[in-house]
């Protein structure tokens, strides 16, 4: 499947398409699909992919460098690096799952350019790293991107556990990941944080918030998932938004959404 990438056509710059969610949804002809929603992607203007080496033990990677190709360059990718590649991982013990060394981010990563297929890595987030390894592991990654390998660097918290201690670390990252599990009135605080640094903060797991949204959810429906996601871009302009979609219909109809010029 061949891509045009038409520079003009990027609409929707703060919106990220991960295939986190979409794993945990699809095993058969994985290839086939995820080369549609990439498809669905960069024909309406979404070039920003997410990724992490541990995805499918690492050939979630292999899969987007083989679909996007030579375009690969043309589109921001974030990766992450700390869980160990194991189809035994869930097993481990948690503190075994994770690693934060040095040798283990230098390694990931030489493998991750391989699977991507490219000499530099837009975003380098460590993948939920405990508190005690933040520091250690962003100065490898400061050191990685000094040699010009990746261009930002930062983290992904699983959770909002202590998240005003990570956010003490602002001024040795340029990206944070967080998920979508509070109350508008405790994100508001963390945006707030962020807001006026240089630092790009990006939301996921959106799919699951409403519930966690009342005030926002009974202006919304399930079907009303681009909506919601224009909704909340409205409302905190500097964010970033992750999202997934195993489905093309699902996919095609989030954006379709998304594209209304006065949602309500």
């Amino acid at each position: 499947m061949k891509f045009i990438i038409d520079e003009k056509k990027k609409k929707i710059p703060w919106l990220i398409f991960g295939s986190g969610g979409y794993l945990n949804q699809h095993s058969r002809n994985i290839n086939y699909s995820l080369s549609k929603l990439v498809h669905i992607c960069i024909n309406n203007g979404i070039f920003k992919f997410d990724t992490a080496s541990s995805y499918s033990y690492g050939l979630d990677e292999y899969r987007f460098g083989k679909i996007l190709n030579t375009k690969i360059n043309q589109c921001e990718i974030t990766s992450k690096v700390g869980f160990i590649k194991s189809p035994l991982q869930k097993f481990f013990e948690p503190k075994k799952r994770q690693n934060f060394s040095e040798s283990f981010i230098l390694n990931s990563l030489q493998n991750s350019l391989n699977n991507l297929r490219r000499n530099f890595i837009d975003n380098y987030l460590l993948h939920s790293p405990p508190l005690n390894e933040l520091e250690y592991g962003l100065e490898t990654l400061k050191k990685i991107k000094f040699k010009g390998l990746v261009h930002n660097i930062g983290f992904s918290t699983s959770n909002l556990d202590n998240i005003f201690e990570y956010l003490e670390f602002l001024n040795l990252v340029d990206v944070i990941q967080i998920p979508c599990s509070t109350s508008p009135e405790f994100f508001e605080k963390i945006y707030e944080k962020v807001e006026g640094t240089d630092t790009k903060l990006v939301i996921r797991n959106t799919f699951k918030c409403w519930q966690l949204w009342p005030s926002i959810d009974k202006n919304f429906k399930k079907a009303n998932y681009g909506l919601f996601l224009k909704h909340i871009h409205l409302r905190w302009p500097a964010l970033n938004i992750l999202c997934s979609s195993g489905k093309e219909s699902h996919l095609q109809e989030m954006i379709n959404q998304i594209n209304i010029k006065n949602p309500t």
